[in-house]
């Protein structure tokens, strides 16, 4: 009698293509888990807040480590009752900004994107420094749409494999790893980093900008990019404004002199406006904000807590005022941001108490 059970080569052929991949995909998936644990989180708690399913952001501001430092939606909810989220990163510069916004527009439902434009001045989409995009995109989801098309798009070929497996990136952190790569992490401040320290540098008495007559184009990729954020906000029927927030762009620093930012500004506000965007360059607003560099700035490039502060407030009213942002203090179904600022005031006042 034929034994009908015996297994035929073509039999054991698929079962070992079977066995093969589940085992590939469990390499796969510890390769991804791991790189998750491993990754540097140095920017973790300051992003995590955008995907807090139960915040009901309303705004949410991105752009570079000037918004995270001069921005702070829990200042914002206080004074106004809007619920903002920071979703700035130190370093990040305009192509990646642009895949942030992807991001948070793929989890969120906002009512208006603000976007800084502090990094109008670089020239091409790869500029930048690595650390700072792996901070931006190995914090998205990591299979999002919005992360894999920033990798194939302003990532140097050599480079991609590490944003697409941060395992291989991170695989030597061994040695510095501690018990908060295991843990999970809050962010009362809804992903600002408020910095306690009045000033690390002197200022001139006054700072006047350049006429807003004086303009320069930026280059190609920038236009493209900001193009591509006002693309997708118009197809997600979201409202959109860009920022200045408030620095010192006088002089020379780092390579270049920084009259040319306000030049290129100036061009950008012109630009967006004729595509009914607006663009609020808040180094023409300096008086009416009450801001003082000498005061507001720990050093040329970013605010203290008290600038941020001012800006934030001054942010706050300008939105309410021109797009029709809610207050939702006293609203059911916010009893969440309550708390939340409980918790952020305690904070707060302990680090004013120790400021310098």
């Amino acid at each position: 009698m034929m034994d009908n059970t015996a297994k035929t080569p073509h039999h054991q052929t698929v079962k070992w293509l079977i066995s093969s991949l589940i085992f590939l995909m469990i390499v796969v998936l510890l390769i991804f888990g791991l790189g998750k644990v491993m990754q540097d989180k140095t920017s973790k708690t300051n992003v995590t807040p955008i995907y807090d399913k139960d915040a009901k952001y309303d705004v949410i501001l991105t752009g570079t480590s000037h918004v995270v430092s001069s921005l702070f939606p829990m200042v914002m909810w206080e004074n106004n009752g809007i619920t903002a989220c920071n979703y700035a990163q130190t370093g990040q510069l305009g192509p990646v900004t642009y895949y942030s916004i992807k991001e948070a527009l793929e989890v969120t439902s906002p009512e208006l994107v603000v976007c800084d434009l502090y990094y109008v001045y670089i020239g091409n989409k790869m500029a930048g420094s690595t650390a700072y995009k792996h901070q931006t995109l190995d914090n998205m989801r990591l299979l999002s749409p919005a992360r894999i098309s920033a990798i194939f798009d302003v990532i140097e070929n050599g480079e991609k494999g590490n944003f697409l497996l941060p395992f291989f990136a991170y695989h030597s952190r061994w040695s510095d790893m501690h018990k908060r790569d295991f843990a999970e992490t809050v962010s009362y401040t809804k992903g600002s980093s408020e910095t306690f320290t009045r000033k690390e540098e002197d200022f001139p008495a006054s700072f006047v900008p350049i006429s807003q007559d004086d303009v320069k184009t930026p280059s190609s990729a920038i236009i493209g990019y900001i193009d591509s954020i006002i693309q997708l906000c118009k197809e997600k029927d979201v409202q959109l404004l860009f920022t200045v927030v408030p620095y010192y762009p006088q002089g020379e620093e780092q390579g270049r002199v920084l009259e040319g930012d306000q030049q290129l500004f100036n061009w950008v506000e012109d630009y967006v406006e004729s595509q009914d965007v607006e663009c609020l360059n808040m180094l023409y607003c300096l008086d009416d904000m009450g801001f003082d560099m000498d005061a507001h700035m720990r050093e040329w490039n970013h605010q203290n807590y008290w600038g941020g502060e001012v800006t934030s407030k001054y942010l706050a009213n300008y939105i309410q005022e021109n797009y029709g942002i809610a207050d939702h203090r006293g609203e059911a179904g916010y009893e969440n941001w309550d708390e939340d600022f409980r918790q952020y005031d305690k904070w707060r006042q302990q680090k004013l108490k120790t400021a310098k």
